[in-house]
């Protein structure tokens, strides 16, 4: 399970930031999006810009959690 780990209050200043930084990899990096295809899910598409890295600057980060719920 992939658990976000936002740096404030998620519903207001996390999720501009998820935005902008995904407006910004689509704007600045065409060219490591995916060129041809139909509806593709945010992994897909962006996997190989730097969204990830634009999220941590805004202090939205991802940890990989197994076992998260108890048994």
């Amino acid at each position: 399970m992939i658990v976000i780990r936002p740096c404030s209050d998620l519903a207001y200043v996390a999720t501009s930031g998820i935005i902008v930084s995904g407006a910004l990899c689509v704007l600045s990096e065409q060219d490591r999006l995916p060129a041809r295809g139909g509806v593709f899910t945010p992994a897909i598409a962006f996997k190989d810009t730097s969204l990830i890295d634009r999220l941590a600057q805004h202090g939205v980060t991802y940890q990989i959690v197994e076992n998260a719920v108890d048994d």
